[in-house]
This record gives structure tokens, C-alpha cells and sequence, in this order.
């Protein structure tokens, strides 16, 4: 247990559940490509991770529960050490038990002039 004395901050409530047609697309479209890109391999994850980037932004949330990517950093990691050219946001996002934690959104960059 965190002793709240020596400044730890105590967990925000995450607001309501704003759950919107753009969300659900965005859902769909996450179980698709993890559907259509099968396995745990780290090829296959960066494939997930690098088709959804290709549509928008991704979160650490996302990757975990939609593309079954249990450690998107790495593979993240990997697919820069490859050449991709992705940035990396933070926001607060709510976890499955409600609390806001930071968590990183990753952005590709396309078409960037160098």
C-alpha cells in the first residue's frame, strides 16, 4: 500500500463511458485485424500493431485488449529499430477497473520530409 504521507497522489475516477459510433467502428475494426493476423509471434504482433497504425492512432490500451499485444512498447520498439517512423503521445485513459493511468498513443508518422 502506498503511504498518501510522503505524496502519493490517490487514484482519479475514470469519467463515464463515452461510447460512441467511432469507438465502436474502431473496436470492430481492431478485432478484425487481430482476427485476420493470427498468433503470438513477434512478427505477427508487429503486423497487428503496424495495420493499426496504418488507420489511426494507437493506444496501450487498445494493443493490449483488441490485438492481444500484451507488451506493445516492445513492439513498438522493434518496429522502429525496422525503420518505421512512429511518435508517442501520452494521455489518461481508464483501465478495464475504471482508474485514469497514463498510457502511451502511438502515432504514424507518414510522409514526413526529412
Amino acid at each position: 500500500m502506498i503511504d498518501k504521507k510522503k505524496g502519493a497522489v490517490p487514484f482519479e475516477s475514470a469519467p463515464a463511458s463515452n461510447t460512441s459510433a467511432a469507438n465502436s467502428t474502431r473496436i470492430a475494426r481492431l478485432k478484425t485485424i487481430a482476427a485476420d493476423l493470427p498468433g503470438n509471434d513477434v512478427e505477427t504482433q508487429r503486423d497487428r500493431v503496424l495495420t493499426a497504425l496504418r488507420e489511426g492512432p494507437l493506444s496501450t490500451v487498445e494493443a493490449r485488449r483488441w490485438l492481444d499485444i500484451m507488451h506493445p512498447a516492445q513492439r513498438i520498439l522493434e518496429l522502429r529499430d525496422q525503420g518505421v517512423d512512429i511518435d508517442t503521445t501520452w494521455t489518461l485513459e481508464p483501465t478495464d477497473c475504471g482508474r485514469l493511468h497514463r498510457m502511451a498513443r502511438y502515432v504514424l508518422r507518414v510522409g514526413v520530409a526529412g
